[in-house]
């Protein structure tokens, strides 16, 4: 696996390529552990404890944009379907997807990859704090979260599962909320270097 700073590098240079074809791609992280609403997202509610950062809001249409985010995450569409085109990091192999209600992206973090939607997707995403991710992919698996791979619209039961808990813990934030959290964090980490 690339380093997530040799992917950044490789995306610049498709940006480069891009904008040597007219066309003028943004970069965008965004910081899941302070969201606050940019131009591509439109936060409607946010929980962080401990190493877990859960947001749902909605996604402005994106047209030739690089986005990321600076934490390992996850993101759950719960809107309707809508064609995906985007490139692998480090890859100028453009693909479409059919994203649909449910469907999960992946990303290490630190890897802002091409997009481009027309949609106004509204989505789950939980981030994790790299030092937890990394802590526990080192100490258990060997790796970090450099290691894991960026994927668009799958199918995962688990990190569904994990939405659904978080979704409610956002919804209302009660007692023993702080522990819930950190134990969905390291369930998510160790998920996404098992299924990796």
């Amino acid at each position: 696996m690339k380093s997530a700073l040799a992917s950044l590098d490789e995306q610049q240079d498709r940006s480069e390529q891009m904008a040597e074809d007219g066309q003028q791609p943004s970069i965008e992280l965004l910081d899941f552990s302070n969201p606050i609403g940019t131009n591509s997202l439109s936060v409607e509610r946010h929980l962080s404890q401990s190493d877990l950062h859960v947001v749902r809001g909605f996604l402005a249409p994106a047209d030739s944009v690089l986005l990321g985010a600076t934490q390992p995450s996850v993101v759950v569409h719960k809107a309707e379907p809508f064609d995906m085109e985007w490139c692998p990091p480090g890859s100028d192999r453009l693909q479409t997807r059919r994203v649909e209600f449910g469907d999960v992206h992946i990303n290490p973090g630190n890897t802002p990859f091409f997009q481009r939607w027309r949609e106004r997707p509204f989505i789950l995403r939980m981030a994790l704090e790299p030092s937890l991710i990394d802590r526990i992919g080192e100490e258990t698996f060997g790796r970090n979260s450099s290691s894991l791979e960026t994927l668009v619209a799958i199918r995962d039961e688990r990190l569904l599962t994990a939405a659904r808990a978080s979704r409610d813990e956002i919804r209302e934030t009660a007692d023993g909320s702080k522990l819930v959290t950190e134990h969905l964090g390291v369930l998510i980490a160790v998920h996404l270097y098992r299924s990796d």
